[in-house]
């Protein structure tokens, strides 16, 4: 159970991919407001927390399985077996179709080190590696997101 923080888009160009809603525990939003935290200490705490979150992307437009798991691939600091296993098990969990315009995956992180794919409304399956679940965050809530429009929607841009 979350509550919806934050929304974004993540485009290539000047085209639309997906939308991006960032959802959080209550012990993280009471963490944002005690501590009126502002500009990227929001996101900092955000990510650093160890309380669940997640992010629903709802696709503007079709996206192969393959498309979305290279985009993985990018993340520094990671294993590339850990990486290799989060990509074979999205291509195999998306069952090779394309996300439909419409269609929606969600990434959930449970505790510092666990996160939980998702896919068209069915689990796809959870991986234990903490630098691969701060990395898949940090493409969202880091200085280089995918989704400039969610940091400014969050205040941390």
């Amino acid at each position: 159970k979350g509550t919806g923080l934050g929304i974004g888009t993540r485009k290539k160009a000047i085209i639309n991919v997906y939308s991006v809603g960032l959802f959080v525990s209550d012990k993280i939003k009471e963490s944002l407001s005690k501590s009126g935290a502002k500009g990227t200490a929001v996101c900092d705490t955000i990510r650093d927390s160890s309380s669940p979150k997640a992010m629903q992307l709802t696709f503007a437009m079709a996206v192969g399985p393959e498309k979305i798991a290279e985009a993985i691939s990018g993340i520094e600091g990671v294993d590339e077996a850990v990486k290799s296993g989060f990509h074979d098990m999205l291509i195999k969990g998306l069952g090779g179709g394309k996300l439909k315009k419409g269609e929606s995956m969600s990434f959930e992180w449970k505790g510092a080190g666990t996160i939980v794919a998702t896919g068209r409304g069915s689990y796809i399956g959870e991986m234990k590696d903490k630098a691969l679940a701060f990395g898949i965050l940090d493409l969202y809530l880091g200085p280089n997101s995918v989704s400039q429009s969610l940091l400014k929607n969050l205040g941390c841009a």
